[in-house]
């Protein structure tokens, strides 16, 4: 407690607030935090992504990373500066051959030294400097994973909602129906068959509703727990607009290999690893060493020696094998690096594929549910008309508003994957983001980084 109240009194509280602004800064670039000042009002999917990015610790966790990362680098860097030390020391000998046997006293040297070896440590300061940019790739494609999540998780409490008013609506005129039955038997007009049918039915639809309501607490949770926000009564809203024209697959790709990240964070780990084979290699060269002792005080013979140095030289001749393998283990995570870069960028395509044509399909299957609907619709008045008149059975109206419902439920799955699949097929071009606000700067093509 004590070192931790000094630490603080020392100013360690600003310090760590620079640091942990180096990912804020990088997290937080173009975000509008006035959209999140009010905790009450009603929040669309962009304004729910915007908390997460806010809040979530999952997210911090990569941004120390990050940051980790930048410290290796300076700590890489200072192989190339000297080490400054003051070490005393008291001295009490018994030398036969002086005219004074006891030889005592005090010496206080300051020692500088430095060792370096300049192809291995210049190649290992490099590949730190691109392991930085591997990890800042690699956040922020964290970043658009999280987003995504949290997006998904907005839709499914929306969806579970809109599925939660259809059910409410259709149970309350099956209960009517069911009432309306148990009449019609007491007045001899149907049998008991037609009452069970009915309440069958309407105890299928209240299962489900409870089902969709538990579904809608589940995903309030959940939608919780990843913006770090209280989301349990908060009104969410759909105000996302999908164009509905076709994307060209080409421009998508062209797209997305100057913004997915994990593409960027795949290109930077092939140059770390190139660089760690040289300074692998750099273990076969020379290394220098330099030593410099200084004397503030010196109480023992010779008391006149007021400095020393020391140059060293260090060519390794023989080092069974150590060195060679560390240059085939340098030359494998090479090898594993391209591979991986290879994979990633195949990735690339299949992800905008398939999100392409889901995104199509949703289109499609939207239409279709829209004609059902309407479809579903005509057939159960029909089926009520004909009820009525005594031309049909109970069942018959009760299959025809079985397909009201189902096609009903269906169309509000089909319109909110629509929405799903657009910001799906934003991430695999790395431009969701953008629907929050947040700025990144283009990154540079990859067409020859596998090299």
């Amino acid at each position: 407690m004590l070192l931790t109240a000094v630490l603080a009194a020392l100013g360690c509280t600003p310090r760590e607030a620079k640091e942990v602004a180096v990912y804020r800064d990088l997290l937080d670039a173009g975000l509008d935090r006035g959209t999140l000042a009010d905790p009450h009002s009603a929040i669309d999917v962009t304004g729910s992504m915007a908390l997460a990015n806010v809040g979530s610790e999952a997210l911090a966790i990569e941004g120390e990373t990050y940051l980790q990362s930048i410290i290796d680098r300076r700590r890489a860097a200072a192989t190339f500066l000297p080490t400054i030390s003051l070490a005393p020391s008291y001295t009490w000998t018994d030398d036969p051959g002086s005219t004074n046997r006891d030889s005592k006293g005090i010496n206080t040297p300051l020692e500088l030294g430095v060792a370096v070896n300049p192809v291995r440590d210049v190649a290992v300061l490099r590949s730190s400097g691109a392991t930085i940019e591997e990890r800042r790739a690699l956040l922020l494609d964290f970043q658009d994973t999280l987003l995504l999540d949290v997006a998904r998780t907005h839709y499914n409490v929306i969806l579970a909602e809109r599925a939660v008013v259809v059910l409410e609506n259709s149970l309350r005129v099956q209960e009517e129906r069911v009432n309306e039955a148990k009449v019609r038997l007491d007045a001899g007009l149907i049998g008991p068959l037609d009452v069970s049918l009915s309440e069958a039915q309407a105890a299928q639809t209240s299962a489900g509703l409870i089902q969709a309501r538990t579904r809608v607490h589940t995903g309030r949770s959940v939608l919780s727990f990843l913006t770090a926000a209280p989301m349990a009564d908060r009104s969410l809203n759909d105000l996302l607009s999908v164009p509905s024209q076709a994307q060209d697959l080409d421009a998508l790709l062209a797209e997305a290999e100057s913004r997915r990240q994990d593409l960027e964070a795949a290109a930077r780990r092939v140059d770390a690893a190139g660089l760690d084979v040289q300074s692998a290699y750099g273990q076969y060269f020379p290394s220098v060493s330099l030593n410099l002792q200084y004397f503030l005080q010196r109480g023992t013979d010779p008391t006149n020696l007021h400095w020393a140095t020391l140059v060293q030289a260090s060519l390794p001749l023989f080092s069974a094998g150590i060195i060679e393998a560390d240059v085939r283990t340098a030359l494998s995570r090479l090898r594993q690096a391209k591979l991986d870069y290879s994979r990633v960028r195949r990735a690339v395509r299949r992800d905008i594929e398939v999100a392409m044509e889901n995104l199509r399909a949703s289109f499609e299957r939207t239409e279709r549910f829209r004609v059902q609907v309407r479809s579903a619709g005509d057939a159960l008045e029909q089926a009520e008309g004909l009820y009525r008149a005594g031309l049909s059975t109970n069942l018959e109206r009760l299959i025809a508003q079985d397909r009201l419902l189902a096609a009903q439920l269906e169309l509000v799955n089909a319109e909110l994957d629509s929405k799903v699949f657009y910001l799906d097929l934003r991430r695999t071009t790395g431009t969701l983001h953008e629907l929050v606000g947040l700025e990144r700067p283009a990154l540079a093509r990859h067409d020859a980084k596998a090299r």
